[in-house]
């Protein structure tokens, strides 16, 4: 029998440079000293990792249950049970009455013994049988003064979440309290909950003035509060300085931080500090010095490095696990003053308005788990905060050369921070906590015996991390917060982050069945096929059946693998709601590149599809995939996104209604999963999207591509799209768990430190790269505060990342003009000068330029957090959000002194001076004769145009986007050759706006509406119609005549940037834009896949329709993608062909981007509740005079289809004769109004007659 498992001392200490040997003091896993109240937590002073040793030694005496014969461990009574004919009958008998047994309990709700009277209940973990012997374990480290095993107690005191391994030396199990205690730290005193009053039945509240929602805060007040008055002094900064020796010189540290940072090798780092440039400036000669002062700088918590050694019959192995304190990384992250601002310490209920009849979720503090755990903690602790752990595990290849080793790392974050902080690595809120052991045990023969071994080496590695939390979430710790505040928190692990076989691994579930609900592989891919949850204490006992009785009957019906999991022993973590959406790989990887881009290239053809992707338009910020999508080599997450961008509008022209609806609902429903806060409407909807996918794609089937509908049952990542609803109120929406997050870690984690190894044994190498760019970069944050204050910071710039990464799939537009030096762009106003709606003009700046932009700050995760806000309403003030972008372009022209004549060859402008004097004349009146343009003038020409878009109000987690406008011709080598060919990218600008239009008031008014009487039918302007009729649903003000919607907007390519020439810039001496216009948007987008579609507007003699305009009138670039399926059939398309100069119409892509998709998203929502209450109001009562709804056939079949498409409740309406003298009563018309004033609402308008 091989021996059993045993943790050992690792094997080698820092081998010193002067080649002595030193020991560094023993410390037991997981370390627990815990500061002093009065210190606060943000490093550790020594430089080297520390290590351990640990030796334990368990015996498992057991006797049989069924004869008086005494065996050495259960591995041998399991044997004679085997062995002998009457104990094997018995055993089979009491299995079969446990069984009979637990069924009846089950259904009267009670406990239940399957032992004997004196034995262990069916809660207990299971023993360590002759399978389990050969498990790898990590036991807990013995404590300071050992003590005598205790005697057995008949009955003893055990819970479901004790583990296998939880016996003692006698062979029973250690009671609860024994198991929860930490190894080396006494249970600390926990605040009593006695005289805790009841929660209020009402709870107080407010409404955020930012965006307009009603916050209702957790009732009780004592939650998150801190638990004494006393505050954390600040760092003396001064005195860190004096203590930092030569580092403490901002030259030193400007040079050492360099060479540390710049990737090169530490000969290189030596040639560099002998060189001429570095000797006699730095204190160094060589790195071994440089490291050595690096090293006795504070860093994060310490790292423990153990041996594991894994037992096998024939082929034993040692691995080993790098780790950190959990509680110590808990305490670095909750104790740094650079998330103050964004650190929440109690849960609240976010609502759309005071009535709270619709929730709003975004982070984790405003979804359902965090205020259920409140309630009970308060329930058994009294005033207590939470810290919701997230923790995010991936396997990553570290090189496919030098053996293709790999790292398995472990993150830790907390919920507290939001996620759009958690998203930025440089903001530091997601952190490494460790490595786990990677071995692929290939040298076992047997599949399952080592798909097992793996399994549970991962799961007690995993157990050693996370073993202080078993005290920390019952008994709570004293921790110091990001404000400089004492409280006693409770971390628990509320959510994991992982892919699929993580997600399964991690559950102890088969990749055949569902790690959140107990489903079969048979009937998975069915969306109304009925399911449960999982149970934490029911997958508990059916994994301890297993063990103790070898009965695979349980395990079998939840689909369960005989692994007993690492978060048994964690109090209140039920694993199984614990999984999040995995958005890169369920939807962009999976949905999206796995099966729909199949579909595509199944139904329309691989050459087909490749060749659209390579003609298509270009826009900025969107990839051109110059060579197709069929051939990309490294298609990652973010191929994905690029591909996506583009894909439905290329296709949905060759596709059948029904077929572009179910490519459409599947693009629609990543889309809206992607979104930073939903409402219980948009969860609504995003269920509905859901449905219709799932309704249609056994068409799929029909067209052959499936075998039968059973195929579905085989993609899991069908079946987990059911789940996002629950998940999204349970811990808030699914972009604050995105596994990009710890892909993106890998870089810093993984990649770059094990670059910076040997690549032997990397792990020890790679944790002390690690600790010293911790050092560096709090170093750097402690020099940065000291120069502050000492004034000298102007002359030193950090060389640490800070900023604003864009993360999650955010659009982030980058090119070789990202550095120039850029200003506001200025306008002249002149009194003759017409003010748009929307658009406040001012001397000296654009109207939301930015100038004297107001910060505003609401309630964490529904407010706007620092992002800026130029002269935007809240949603409580305004119901229509349209964009007031910061307009800036280069200081300097890119093309000064430009001739007219070079400007209409080079840029395409042929129509230039007639497009100017048409500008002079129609905005300032300047005859024709003074607006002549000379193709010899000379003006400056610029080629990018840049947009800054604040967070909207309609989505305030989102982040900020910048636009780029582009137009650059054909640039050429001296040879001739094209260097680069010429962009012009399609821009949205406002459109002339439509003058007022007059109503008729109808006398009879129902009392709601009767402020007024008349005696027979008056004509009213609109302005005072509004009011009386309560109109301001529509979203407009009475000076607002503009139209609603994408149509306020029409597109244009633009051909140049410019300004006048000295003769004429007197009129105008600001940037104007020289575009190519399209007609405008239809009036309702299609009905199978929502998309709007427009063409070239073209004069009489069939010439582009051309026109100048104000670059202030610019409003956010767009993409316009061909409608390919009415190109020319015999056309060859390539990189080089120009759609828009081939092409006469095109669709609006609004997939373009996340922002643009929010944006046409709210403007139809807008649509759809004008709509409702426009039926509303007309049932309001008699005597009025015929109101018409009026919408044509086509688009009433439009809008019933729409609903199919995305799921929303889409504005619907008829040619329907609303006749209110006789109430309840209405007739329908074939045809609508032959009269009337119709004020456009998209594509519903209102007509009074």
């Amino acid at each position: 029998m091989s021996p059993l498992p045993r943790l050992s001392l690792f094997g080698a200490l820092r081998r010193r440079r002067n080649g002595s040997k030193t020991s560094a003091p023993p410390m037991n896993i997981p370390s627990t000293s815990t500061p002093s109240a009065s210190t606060p937590v943000s490093g550790t002073p020594s430089a080297q990792p520390s290590f351990a040793s640990l030796r334990v030694t368990n015996t498992y005496p057991s006797v049989c249950l069924h004869c008086p014969k005494r065996v050495a461990n259960e591995a041998a009574r399991s044997l004679h049970v085997q062995n002998s004919a009457l104990c094997r009958k018995a055993e089979e008998t009491a299995f079969k009455e446990a069984m009979a047994r637990r069924a009846q309990a089950r259904a009267d709700g009670e406990e239940l013994d399957l032992h004997r009277e004196g034995r262990a209940c069916i809660q207990q973990a299971p023993t360590v049988s002759d399978r389990a012997r050969k498990r790898v374990r990590t036991d807990d480290a013995p404590r300071h003064t050992p003590t005598a095993n205790p005697p057995p107690v008949p009955v003893p005191d055990v819970t479901v979440s004790q583990s296998p391994n939880d016996r003692d030396a006698s062979g029973v199990y250690a009671p609860a309290s024994a198991q929860l205690a930490h190894p080396e730290t006494q249970p600390q005193s926990q605040p009593s909950n006695t005289n805790v009053p009841s929660l209020p039945q009402s709870s107080r509240g407010w409404t955020d003035p930012a965006t307009g929602y009603f916050i209702e805060p957790f009732p009780d007040p004592s939650a998150g509060e801190p638990i004494s008055d006393d505050v954390l002094p600040p760092i003396d900064v001064e005195a860190y300085m004096r203590a930092s020796g030569e580092l403490g010189q901002p030259s030193h540290f400007e040079m050492a931080e360099l060479l540390l940072t710049s990737g090169m090798s530490n000969k290189d780092k030596n040639r560099h500090l002998k060189s001429v440039l570095y000797r006699g400036h730095v204190p160094w000669n060589n790195s071994d010095k440089l490291f050595d002062d690096i090293d006795r700088l504070r860093h994060g918590p310490t790292w423990h490095i153990f041996d594991i050694n894994v037992p096998h019959d024939t082929n034993p192995r040692v691995q080993y696990i790098v780790m950190r304190d959990i509680e110590h990384v808990v305490r670095d992250i909750m104790a740094h003053p650079g998330f103050k601002d964004d650190m929440v310490y109690a849960p609240i209920k976010i609502w759309t308005s005071p009535e709270k009849k619709e929730r709003v979720y975004g982070d984790m503090w405003t979804a359902d788990w965090w205020w259920k755990m409140q309630i009970r903690l308060r329930q058994k602790f009294g005033p207590a905060t939470l810290v919701p752990l997230i923790i995010a595990t991936d396997q990553t290849k570290l090189s496919t050369m030098c053996g293709g080793q790999k790292a398995y790392p472990v993150y830790v974050t907390v919920g507290n921070i939001g996620k759009d902080g958690r998203r930025k690595p440089s903001q530091r809120a997601t952190v490494l906590l460790g490595y786990l052991p990677v071995d692929a045990f290939e040298d076992i023969e047997d599949d399952n015996e080592r798909r097992r071994m793996k399994a549970d080496l991962i799961h007690r590695s995993m157990e050693t991390m996370l073993r202080p939390l078993q005290q920390a979430a019952e008994t709570g710790i004293e921790m110091w917060c990001a404000d400089g505040r004492l409280r006693r928190v409770y971390p628990m692990v509320a959510a994991y982050i992982a892919d699929w076989p993580e997600q399964n691994l991690m559950a102890c579930t088969s990749e055949g069945s569902c790690p959140v609900c107990v489903t079969k592989q048979k009937g998975r891919g069915d969306l109304n096929q009925e399911t449960t949850m999982r149970d934490r204490d029911e997958t508990l006992r059916a994994i301890r059946a297993y063990f103790d009785y070898k009965s695979k009957l349980e395990l079998g019906e939840l689909r369960l693998k005989p692994v007993w999991p690492w978060w048994a022993s964690l109090p209140n973590t039920n694993f199984s709601t614990c999984l999040t959406p995995d958005l890169l790989h369920q939807l962009y990887q999976g949905i999206f590149k796995s099966h729909l881009v199949r579909w595509i290239q199944y139904l329309v053809g691989i050459k087909k599809l490749d060749s659209r992707f390579i003609a298509t338009t270009q826009a900025a910020g969107m990839t051109h995939f110059g060579k197709g999508i069929s051939r990309v080599q490294q298609w990652t997450g973010r191929e994905s996104k690029e591909m996506l961008k583009q894909f439905l509008p290329l296709v949905v022209g060759d596709l059948e209604p029904e077929l572009a609806t179910l490519v459409t609902s599947a693009v629609e429903f990543i889309y809206r999963a992607h979104g930073s806060t939903m409402t219980d409407t948009d969860i609504r909807e995003l269920d509905e999207t859901l449905e219709t996918f799932h309704r249609l794609k056994d068409l799929m089937v029909k067209k052959k591509f499936y075998g039968s509908s059973a195929h579905f049952d085989r993609i899991p990542k069908i079946h987990m799209l059911k789940h996002y609803s629950h998940s999204i109120r349970q811990l808030g929406t699914p972009d604050g768990y995105s596994t990009e997050a710890p892909e993106h870690l890998h870089i810093e984690y993984a990649k770059d430190p094990w670059r910076a190894s040997n690549k032997v044994r990397p792990l020890p190498q790679m944790i002390t790269y690690i600790q010293r760019m911790e050092a560096v970069r709090i170093h750097r944050s402690m020099m940065n505060q000291w120069l502050v204050l000492n004034g000298k910071l102007p002359a030193l710039r950090p060389n640490v990342e800070d900023g604003c990464e864009v993360e999650d799939g955010r659009e982030a537009t980058t090119d070789e003009y990202e550095d120039e030096e850029t200003a506001e762009v200025v306008r002249r106003i002149e009194s003759t000068v017409r003010s748009t709606a929307g658009v406040t003009q001012s001397s000296g700046g654009v109207a939301g330029s930015g100038k004297g932009a107001r910060k505003v700050k609401g309630i964490r995760g529904v407010g706007v957090a620092g992002g800026e806000v130029s002269g935007l309403k809240s949603a409580a003030e305004a119901d229509t959000y349209y964009p007031e972008p910061r307009r800036q372009m280069a200081k300097n022209p890119t093309r000064p002194n430009l001739r007219v004549k070079d400007v209409i060859d080079d840029y395409g402008a042929s129509d230039l001076k007639s497009a100017v004097a048409d500008f002079l004349n129609r905005r300032f009146e300047v005859p024709r004769y003074n607006a002549i343009l000379s193709e010899n003038h000379r003006i400056n020409v610029w080629h990018r145009l840049y947009l800054h878009h604040p967070t909207p109000p309609f989505a305030p987690l989102d982040p900020p986007r910048r636009d780029v406008v582009r137009a650059s011709p054909t640039s050429l080598d001296p040879a001739g050759r094209t260097r680069k060919a010429g962009v012009w990218d399609v821009a949205m600008y406002l459109e002339k706006p439509n003058r007022i239009r007059e109503c008729y008031l109808i006398p009879h008014l129902p009392p709601r509406l009767r402020p007024f009487h008349f005696s027979s039918p008056t004509r009213l302007p609109l302005e005072q119609v509004r009011p009386l009729a309560d109109l301001s649903y529509l979203g407009s003000s009475v000076n607002d005549t503009e139209k609603r919607g994408i149509h306020r907007y029409r597109a244009g390519r633009v051909r140049a940037f410019f300004t006048l020439p000295h003769g004429l810039s007197r009129y105008y001496p600001g940037q104007l834009a020289y575009v190519e216009v399209f007609l405008p948007f239809n009036a309702g987008s299609s009905p199978t896949h929502g998309l709007h579609s427009t063409s070239w507007d073209l004069t009489s003699n069939g010439a582009r329709r051309t026109l100048v305009l104000p670059v202030t009138d610019i409003v956010f670039s767009c993409h316009l993608s061909p409608k390919f399926h009415l190109l020319p059939r015999d056309l060859k398309l390539s990189a080089q062909t120009d759609l828009y100069a081939i092409s006469q119409h095109f669709w609006f892509n609004q997939y373009y981007s996340h922002y643009m998709y929010q944006l046409l998203r709210h403007w139809r929502q807008l649509v759809s509740v004008a709509a409702s209450r426009l039926v509303s109001l007309a049932d309001l009562g008699a005597g009025v005079h015929p109101l018409c709804l009026s919408e044509t056939r086509r688009e009433r079949q439009r809008a019933s289809m729409r609903k199919d498409v995305s799921g929303g409740n889409r504005a619907k309406a008829s040619w329907t004769h609303w006749d209110f003298n006789t109430p309840g009563e209405r007739s329908s018309t074939p045809h609508p109004p032959a009269h009337g004033t119709s004020y456009s609402i998209s594509s519903i308008q209102l007509v009074s007659t």
